[in-house]
């Protein structure tokens, strides 16, 4: 029985770092999904954009100006589509901070990207002995993670909404103007 208490309280001791772990990998895993999801969106609609602009006979250079309309609004729709897309995949860094003030995190590259090698491979060394320091730094990374995660996927989610709206629509409107030829 004392060695089943001592195999548990060695569990329980690596229980936040396996935590830790996990949270990190799950959360770098959706960051790759939002950035692919949105690079598939850029794609698809400039792929849309450049098929539109180039059809002679349908298309926004054709001498034939009946399907102008349609062809401004899918305009729309795909411009709209790929700038949400962009907005999703932006960096948003705020600068280098004073690494002596409150709220300065040395596991974030934004942080310590303009800190000289030696003050911050002092810092890191100093961190590996603060254990509660560092898991202190490692949650609040977890949690900046996840704002970026949320501000992505708002924009991705406006993304497919206007995408799985726009395209339905766009059809009706192509058949419109296809049928009053």
């Amino acid at each position: 029985m004392a060695e089943e208490i001592s195999t548990n309280d060695k569990k329980d001791k690596h229980a936040p770092n396996a935590a830790f772990r996990v949270m990190y990998n799950t959360h770098l895993s959706l960051l790759q999904t939002a950035d692919r999801k949105a690079h598939f969106l850029i794609a698809l609609n400039l792929g849309l954009l450049s098929l539109v602009g180039s059809r002679k006979d349908v298309g926004l250079l054709s001498s034939n100006q009946h399907f102008l309309i349609p062809n401004i609004c899918l305009g729309i729709l795909c411009l709209t589509c790929i700038t949400l897309a962009i907005l999703s995949t932006r960096p948003k860094l705020a600068g280098t901070p004073d690494p002596d003030l409150p709220g300065f995190n040395w596991l974030f590259f934004g942080h310590y990207s303009g800190i000289p090698l030696e003050r911050f491979q002092k810092s890191i060394h100093d961190l590996s002995g603060d254990k509660k320091a560092l898991h202190t730094l490692m949650s609040s990374d977890i949690y900046w993670m996840g704002m970026v995660l949320k501000r992505k996927y708002r924009y991705l989610t406006i993304c497919y909404w206007v995408f799985g709206i726009g395209l339905p629509l766009l059809i009706v409107i192509y058949s419109y103007f296809w049928y009053t030829r």
